[in-house]
């Protein structure tokens, strides 16, 4: 599937149903329910969801990745579509935001920012996209090179600005949401598909996870020192994204790798944790869970992944999905259920 950040399938999202085995794909549900005086709650099941028909144009990677915004529904980030798609947890009930211009691949992955807007990472766009839930207003702004895969996502520093992680670009992508600046930082590093997903760790730097770069990506807001660290071995498409646990480690979904990456930002050791487990485009990315665990989404796999960061525990639920490039990126709702984007 060569640059495209794990392939694309057709989707249609009309007659919403029981699963992905039927003629359209839809949004992946993660429930949880608390025990009686547990600590925190213990996952389920794993679901298919959505009962309502939803009018959209038919095509392939309408939405690569999404984020919950200030109103509690979650936004998909657009690529062919040329709308947003909106999930309500409340209700389970699907709306499309109009107002995302024409082209492929347009954004990859989004971060909600401090002014309660949600902004769209460039992929193949020239420009950022901005979606302000309260007004459901979707504009663009700023202006970067012409390119394919140009960043795999982003995250929001301390200091109040978005980063995004260099893919087939040279430079970090820098968005400042409360001027509207848009710009590049660090010193120019050549490679293809280098990265994939910023994650913000407990030390406050954020970290890019190699997708076919051999070193994990350190971005250092504030200051904006870009450096890498560790080391990994050779290959393509080892992990597609991670996320920050509760102890502040960050875990790297795998994709191609056999095993789960794990990054210690404290002492900066980069390490690969759980059994082998073989497979090409895997998971699309991951989710913690209100009970502190990690659940990765599926995408070729037809199983979510669980990985305890406690005990360094990695396993595979019960629930099967089959089928090619289910959903891309997952967002945790308001009452404990996870949501997986469908691509």
């Amino acid at each position: 599937r060569g640059g495209v950040p794990n392939g694309c399938v057709p989707l249609s999202l009309g007659g919403l149903g029981p699963g992905p085995t039927g003629s359209g794909h839809w949004a992946l549900l993660v429930t949880s329910g608390a025990r009686p005086r547990a600590r925190a709650p213990a996952l389920r099941s794993a679901v298919a969801v959505g009962e309502r028909p939803l009018t959209v144009t038919e095509g392939k990677c309408k939405w690569l990745g999404g984020a919950r915004g200030s109103d509690g529904a979650i936004y998909g980030v657009p690529a062919h579509a040329r709308q947003i798609i909106k999930i309500d947890p409340r209700t389970g009930d699907l709306d499309v935001l109009p107002g995302a211009p024409l082209g492929k691949y347009k954004w990859l992955r989004c971060v909600p920012a401090p002014d309660a807007a949600i902004y769209g990472i460039p992929a193949w766009a020239e420009s950022v996209l901005k979606i302000v839930p309260g007004t459901r207003e979707v504009t663009t702004f700023g202006r970067v090179p012409k390119g394919q895969w140009k960043w795999h996502g982003g995250a929001l520093g301390h200091d109040g600005v978005i980063y995004g992680v260099p893919a087939n670009a040279e430079r970090v992508l820098k968005i400042v949401p409360s001027t509207g600046e848009v710009t590049m930082i660090g010193e120019a590093m050549e490679g293809k598909s280098k990265w994939y997903g910023g994650i913000v760790g407990g030390d406050g730097a954020i970290y890019g996870i190699p997708y076919t770069a051999e070193a994990v990506l350190r971005i250092e807001p504030g200051t904006e020192e870009v450096t890498t660290i560790g080391q990994v071995p050779k290959g393509e498409w080892k992990w597609h994204g991670g996320v920050v646990a509760p102890d502040g480690n960050i875990y790297g979904i795998p994709s191609h790798a056999d095993k789960v990456l794990k990054v210690n930002t404290q002492t900066q050791e980069v390490t690969q944790i759980g059994p082998a487990l073989k497979g090409r485009y895997k998971w699309g990315g991951a989710v913690v869970g209100n009970d502190g665990a990690i659940y990765g989404i599926p995408s070729d796999t037809d199983q979510v992944i669980k990985i305890v960061p406690e005990t360094g525990e990695v396993t595979l639920l019960d629930g099967h999905f089959p089928g090619k490039n289910k959903w891309q990126g997952g967002v945790l709702a308001p009452d404990g259920t996870i949501y997986g984007i469908p691509t």
